[in-house]
């Protein structure tokens, strides 16, 4: 009876393990499927990832290429970066606005805007890296790419990147190539010195060669040797300062240094200079606090492009020194920026009459319909620009019987004298001493009239603020009150 009770078991013990062993299969497909289904998605994303990270370097290398060319590229030039950029740069990948499958550009490239709706820049002083100190005029851009995959993964990158332009005026010294010092006599030099070859340092016997300011070069800083190969043993032993804190009075001599130079060996010249030093790099900052620098091995320092943008933004390069345009700081404030007119710390301007014949619509006068762009508006008195013709006075009159008793200008003018006597010791400028009582006739030859103004026309006087570049102070009293004098030139 017990034997036949225990008909059946194996069955029912073999139906149980086959039950468990599909419900575990069935888990662990499950596992299985799940797992493959998250690696899918989350290969799926890391391919939007990276197709999005390619849309930004193609957008970045668009723009460092345009910039290269063009430091101040309009709209349309930048514009023509995201229309360029390709549609098919990732396998699998389309680049498409959000949320769309079909429609609009996944590449932008957004900037603040002039007047004229191109790229504005503005005036910042760069506070790190080899350019450290210098004015840059640099124009911000914001660069996105959204990027889709086949299976619906969207990704949008967003990287915000400068552009800096620095006008090369700000250096001492700025070499496209090979640059030396090897001064004789004691030489002070306080400018900014770059150079994108190599830079040789030495001075005469007994004497010190003061370099004030930052020395960065591309190549190598060498003081065995003169370019030619002549040894700096031989008469060139004197001492070579490099400031280590520039503005004080605290320097060091490079060739009492460890090592001195930043090219190895001791006979270096033009076409045969040594390998890097590495221990220039520590001793450069602990001696120097880096205001020497060399190449790539030291602190970053790169070769400045010295192409003159001005071709490209229009014109020639003789532009730079012109003054520019009425009207240009709207037409092409690109190539306003670039001139020298907007970059120097102190403007003279001379300008003849107006069609008043005075100064008052001058196209140096900021009141004038004519005026040229950024003239200083403050100022102390007069009202600017001053008349160069009230600069010649006499104060004593003409002499006795020349029967010319009236004078145009017989003292100085009030905005002179109205602090107290500082009037008194500015000698005017110089008056016609001609023979004729009258102007220019056939019978005498005298173009100016006895006793009134040889130089006339005007002048304005405008200060850049070293703080707060492209903020211009009208300083033309301020700086004629500290006197003025001219030879006589008669007739």
């Amino acid at each position: 009876m017990t034997r036949c009770r225990d008909k059946g078991i194996a069955l029912v013990t073999t139906l149980l393990v086959l039950m468990l062993m599909s419900t575990m299969i069935v888990g662990l497909s499950w596992l299985l499927m799940g797992d493959q289904k998250l690696a899918g998605n989350s290969s799926d994303r890391q391919l939007a990832f990276y197709g999005a990270e390619s849309g930004l370097e193609v957008l970045t290398a668009g723009l460092e290429n345009t910039f290269d060319s063009n430091y101040a590229p309009t709209a349309t030039a930048i514009n023509g970066i995201v229309s360029a950029a390709p549609v098919n740069l990732v396998p699998g990948v389309q680049y498409l606005s959000i949320g769309s499958s079909t429609n609009g550009s996944g590449y932008s490239i957004s900037f603040p805007t002039d007047a004229n709706g191109n790229p504005q820049s503005s005036y910042h002083t760069i506070a790190t890296g080899q350019n450290a100190g210098l004015v840059g005029l640099t124009t911000p851009y914001t660069l996105s790419a959204i990027a889709h995959t086949t299976n619906g993964s969207e990704v949008k990158l967003v990287r915000q990147v400068q552009t800096v332009g620095i006008p090369v005026f700000q250096f001492g010294y700025f070499s496209d190539s090979d640059l030396d010092f090897f001064a004789g006599p004691n030489f002070n030099f306080g400018g900014r010195v770059h150079t994108n070859g190599n830079l040789w340092l030495s001075e005469g016997n007994g004497n010190t060669l003061t370099m004030s300011n930052k020395v960065t070069a591309v190549g190598e800083v060498i003081t065995s040797n003169l370019e030619n190969g002549w040894p700096t043993s031989s008469n060139y032993g004197g001492t070579v300062n490099i400031t280590t804190n520039p503005g004080s009075s605290s320097y060091a001599d490079i060739t009492a240094q460890t090592p001195p130079q930043s090219a190895t060996g001791t006979s270096n010249w033009v076409n045969s200079v040594g390998a890097f030093n590495s221990s220039f790099t520590s001793m450069a900052g602990s001696v120097y606090n880096n205001n020497i620098a060399v190449g790539p091995e030291n602190t970053g320092v790169t070769a400045l492009n010295m192409a003159i943008a001005t071709p490209a933004i229009g014109g020639q390069s003789i532009d730079i020194i012109r003054r520019p345009v009425q009207g240009e700081n709207t037409s092409n404030p690109a190539k306003l920026a670039e001139r020298y007119y907007a970059q120097t710390s102190l403007r003279i301007l001379l300008s003849d009459y107006g069609a008043s014949g005075g100064c008052t619509d001058s196209d140096i006068s900021s009141t004038s319909s004519s005026a040229l762009p950024g003239l200083a508006t403050n100022g102390s008195n007069p009202a600017t620009p001053i008349d160069l013709a009230t600069l010649a006075w006499t104060s004593t009159g003409p002499p006795a019987g020349n029967g010319n008793t009236t004078l145009p200008y017989s003292a100085p003018p009030s905005w002179i004298q109205s602090t107290g006597n500082a009037g008194v010791s500015i000698f005017p400028m110089p008056t016609s001493n001609a023979q004729g009582g009258a102007n220019y006739t056939a019978t005498d030859g005298y173009w100016v009239k006895r006793w009134y103004p040889i130089i006339t026309g005007c002048i304005k006087i405008d200060a850049q603020s070293k703080t707060s570049p492209g903020t211009w102070t009208d300083v033309t009293a301020e700086i004629l009150k500290l006197g003025w004098t001219g030879r006589n030139i008669n007739p």
